[in-house]
């Protein structure tokens, strides 16, 4: 257990890291095609 612990703590930060990142990476991907959208239209 004290082994697995501290791994199972690095992995989930490593997944909140990751999981923020992807959604700011998201919102600014979904902002590019809100101007493109409006360009076109």
């Amino acid at each position: 257990m004290s082994v697995f612990g501290p791994v199972k703590l690095f992995y989930c930060l490593v997944n909140l890291l990751l999981g923020s990142a992807s959604i700011k990476f998201s919102k600014i991907i979904i902002k590019k095609q809100l101007i493109l959208y409006h360009k076109v239209f």
